[in-house]
């Protein structure tokens, strides 16, 4: 009999340890803002709800102007938004090494981490005059919404006003031959060329940067984009960056598809 009640509780044991194992995984879903509204709703107060955001593992919080007032009209308090933003933040550099660029696109599906692509710049000769444009690999992005507003956060030590330009992309096919571009200002005569290294008018999508937090930068288009290939780009030098001598520069691409 006591063998028989040892080896139901050994049983019981790996079946509540199941659960607990089951529970857990379930409570490292990423914490959101309607998690902590419900936190908030239920009066658990500032300093309980702020220890949990600083233990989460994971979180996915919206943190545009918009979701920011919502938050407020939610009664959460600033305290905890500020922990929240904190949370989103990029961890510091340390002192004396290159920063860290990190860019973000936030749109209605998400926050998504943009990878740098590189471009290479190319000319093409005619009888009075030099075009030039930076040329990147692969006809579309690999990071596609639907959101024809979205912003991008990039983590850099200085105003990106300048140095960073939000772009539109054109797609080329011909054949084999695929790639997508866009023209840089300047150009030259039959015997001189100048190159700026800045994206021609045409190319570029106004957009205003507000420093939401020091060294984080919120930048967002003036106007609905239309479906087609977006980017941020930075030449080398404003990007911190050493490329070779034909590399001319990162781009942060996404594409907007047709809703």
């Amino acid at each position: 009999m006591n063998r028989l009640s040892y080896a139901l509780g050994i049983i019981l044991l790996l079946v509540l340890s199941g659960i607990c194992t089951v529970v857990a995984v379930a409570q490292e879903a990423p914490l959101t803002n309607a998690e902590i509204v419900k936190l908030t709703k239920l009066e658990m107060g500032d300093a309980v709800i702020i220890a949990k955001i600083k233990a989460a593992k994971e979180v996915k919080f919206d943190t545009g102007t918009d979701d920011l007032v919502k938050l407020r009209e939610a009664g959460v308090s600033k305290d905890v938004i500020a922990a929240m933003i904190e949370k989103t933040a990029p961890p510091p550099t340390t002192a004396g090494a290159r920063p860290e660029i990190k860019v973000q696109l936030q749109s209605a599906e998400g926050l998504t981490d943009l990878k740098a692509v590189y471009g290479l710049m190319k000319t093409q000769s005619a009888p009075f005059s030099v075009q030039s444009w930076i040329q990147f690999v692969d006809l579309q992005a690999k990071i596609r919404v639907k959101d024809s507003r979205p912003s991008i956060l990039l983590a850099l030590d200085r105003d990106p006003r300048g140095g960073w330009w939000f772009v539109r992309l054109t797609q080329y096919k011909r054949r084999d031959d695929v790639y997508r571009f866009f023209d840089l200002e300047g150009g030259g005569g039959a015997f001189s060329v100048t190159w700026s290294g800045k994206p021609e008018k045409g190319s570029i999508v106004p957009y205003e940067a507000i420093e939401e937090q020091p060294g984080l930068w919120r930048i967002k288009p003036l106007k609905d984009l239309r479906p087609g290939e977006y980017g941020l780009f930075a030449g080398a030098a404003q990007a911190g960056l050493t490329f070779g001598a034909s590399t001319s520069g990162v781009l942060y691409d996404f594409g907007i598809d047709v809703r």
